[in-house]
């Protein structure tokens, strides 16, 4: 075996997830919850599980490199586009494209996430700009609240 192999060097991922009743689901807001399953922080991407309500939506925003989703179920669509997601959809979506994700039922998402996320400022307010090390610092602190250590919380970072 190749002693330098990407194997020897960095140690996999193998994280269990409860999609429904985890306490590692953290709030985005009242009817949005994000499971963070990898932080890849060589990288600057990260792994999610999103959960939202029928009849929510998320903030207008695009993304600075490619995001790939996979609706588990649900469904949901960009009112800026003229599809609709639903169970088995898989989307590619190119860097730059501004959109609102607006969900129609209660729908679960698994997204990879490759680069930062700017949520465009209204009335002359600056851009919001999330990233990598945002969902770190995030993550960590919800870790923190719900009782779970620095030892749980580095199985999801890489």
């Amino acid at each position: 075996m190749n002693q330098f192999s990407m194997c020897n060097m960095i140690n996999e991922v193998s994280n269990q997830v409860d999609l429904e009743n985890d306490r590692r689901w953290m709030s985005v807001n009242n009817n949005i919850s994000a499971l963070p399953v990898m932080l890849d922080v060589t990288h600057g991407s990260w792994v999610v599980f999103v959960k939202a309500k029928a009849n929510s939506k998320m903030q207008t925003h695009y993304h600075t490199k490619p995001l790939y989703v996979l609706t588990v179920y649900g469904r949901w669509h960009y009112p800026e586009h003229d599809w609709e997601a639903s169970k088995g959809h898989f989307l590619f979506e190119v860097p730059g494209e501004l959109h609102t994700p607006n969900f129609i039922e209660d729908t679960l998402l698994y997204s990879v996430v490759t680069g930062p996320i700017i949520y465009p400022g209204k009335n002359g307010e600056a851009d919001t700009i999330t990233d990598v090390y945002t969902h770190v610092q995030a993550v960590r602190k919800h870790y923190e609240n719900i009782g779970l250590d620095e030892h749980e919380f580095r199985k999801i970072i890489r």
